[in-house]
């Protein structure tokens, strides 16, 4: 495992889930579902388009030529701000 990275933003796909996170509508959820794995089954009916998500952004000083980098907000919807002199 030595030359393995760790993403910090990664996303897991679970299958197999018990039956006992099975709801079988969404109007199911109860209060006392919050904080628990589910699992529903219905038929999409609207999507959106792909969004990608920046987490984050190099810049280069155009006087000095030093880079850095600026990470996005994961809570202000992955908005990345731009740098102030």
């Amino acid at each position: 495992f030595e030359n393995c990275k760790v993403k910090i933003n990664s996303h897991a796909r679970l299958c197999e889930l018990p039956v006992h996170c099975y709801k079988s509508t969404v109007s199911s959820i109860r209060c006392g579902d919050l904080h628990k794995m589910l699992k529903l089954s219905g038929t999409v009916i609207r999507t959106g388009g792909v969004k990608m998500l920046e987490a984050e952004r190099e810049y280069q000083c155009n006087e000095c030529a030093h880079k850095f980098r600026v990470f996005s907000d994961l809570e202000q919807n992955s908005i990345i701000e731009l740098p102030s002199r």
